[in-house]
C-alpha cells in the first residue's frame, strides 16, 4: 500500500499554474517567518491557521485584563503593524462579550478568530460568549446571522428585526467546538 505522500495527484495541474502555486506558498512561508518576530514583540501568538483561501494566517492576542483583541495577519503581504482581521471584545461577569468584528468578509478569518475566541472562553473557564447584533449592521445582517449559527451561537432578533443578540453556551459546546 502507498503512502498518501507516494500517490500521485488525481487531477494534472498545468505547469504554469503548479508553478504560480509553488511559488506562493513559499512566499506565504518567508512572510510566516518574518511576521511572526515582528508580531511576537508586542503581541501573545496564539497560532498559525490556513483559511479556506489557503492563505497563511497568524493569529495573535492583546489582554489586558479587561478587554482583549483577538487579530489575523495575513502572510501574503509583510506584516505592517496593523491587523488583516481582529474581534474585539471585554470581559462581563461570567462572559466574553463581544464589542465589534473587523475585516473584509467571507475571507475565512472570521471563522479562525471565532475558534481562537471559544478556545479563549475554554481556557479561561468562562462559560459564555455574548454580543449584540445592532442597527448599523442590517445591511448585511443576513451574512452576520449565518455567520453565528454556523458557529454554534443561538441568535435572537427583536420584534422590529433589526437587532438582536447572540450567545454561545460555552459549557455545551466545549467538546465539540474546536
Amino acid at each position: 500500500m502507498q503512502s498518501a505522500f507516494e500517490q500521485q495527484p488525481t487531477t494534472e495541474l498545468p505547469e504554469l499554474e503548479l508553478a504560480h502555486a509553488y511559488d506562493e506558498l513559499q512566499t506565504q512561508f518567508l512572510r510566516l517567518q518574518q511576521n511572526l518576530e515582528t508580531i511576537a514583540k508586542r503581541f501573545d501568538i496564539r497560532g498559525v491557521e490556513q483559511t479556506k483561501h489557503s492563505v497563511m494566517t497568524i493569529v495573535y492576542e492583546y489582554d489586558d485584563g479587561k478587554t482583549f483583541r483577538i487579530m489575523a495577519d495575513d502572510c501574503r503581504f509583510p506584516h505592517r503593524g496593523h491587523w488583516d482581521f481582529s474581534l474585539h471584545g471585554t470581559y462581563e461577569q461570567d462572559a466574553l462579550y463581544i464589542d465589534d468584528i473587523r475585516g473584509e468578509a467571507d475571507s475565512g478569518f472570521g471563522s479562525i478568530i471565532m475558534k481562537h475566541l471559544k478556545k479563549k472562553a475554554e481556557e479561561k473557564n468562562i462559560p459564555e460568549i455574548r454580543g449584540q447584533l445592532k442597527e448599523r449592521d442590517y445591511d448585511h445582517q443576513d451574512r452576520l446571522v449565518h455567520f453565528y449559527t454556523k458557529h454554534s451561537f443561538s441568535v435572537m432578533l427583536d420584534s422590529s428585526g433589526r437587532e438582536g443578540q447572540i450567545k454561545w453556551p460555552a459549557a455545551n459546546n466545549f467538546n465539540n467546538s474546536v
